[in-house]
């Protein structure tokens, strides 16, 4: 019984730590981590520069059509990132200037993530680094101009 009873601690041990580890050190796509449900999508916002946006407004910008939303996260799919503790992220990122995407979706909660050049930090308290970084702030910007200007 005491064999059992290491052994089952062992495990638990072994399996706690592979789950950390894969947890923290995994790298992948931003997009893989942002929840982003194409059947239930309701609408998609854009944020590149908060001071744009008046008080009664959620975002910059704000799309439904698919083609402009699969651009978004087309952009958003050439970065990789790897998970970091909150206290990693507001020692090395916090002051990073902050972009954002609203993915709202009729049956599930929104996505909110926001980004500097090196972290993201998504709504739900969950950060990371960029590893192939840095982002292209000025990609969002030009973006947006673009389809306001309708282009």
């Amino acid at each position: 019984m005491k064999r059992f009873v290491g052994l089952f601690i062992g495990l638990l041990i072994v399996g706690i730590g592979w789950y950390w580890i894969n947890q923290y050190h995994q790298e992948q796509y931003l997009t893989e981590v942002i929840f982003y449900e194409e059947n239930d999508l309701l609408i998609v916002g854009l944020t590149a520069d908060r001071e744009k946006i008046a008080d009664t407004e959620v975002y910059e910008w704000a799309t439904e059509e698919q083609e402009q939303i699969q651009d978004i996260m087309a952009f958003l799919s050439t970065y990789k990132v790897r998970r970091v503790t909150n206290s990693y992220y507001q020692t090395h990122y916090l002051g990073d200037s902050k972009q954002e995407i609203r993915i709202s979706h009729y049956k599930h909660e929104p996505s909110v993530v926001f980004w500097g050049e090196y972290g993201v930090q998504m709504m739900d308290g969950r950060t990371y680094e960029v590893v192939n970084g840095p982002i292209n702030l000025n990609w969002s910007r030009h973006f947006i101009e673009e389809k306001k200007e309708g282009r």
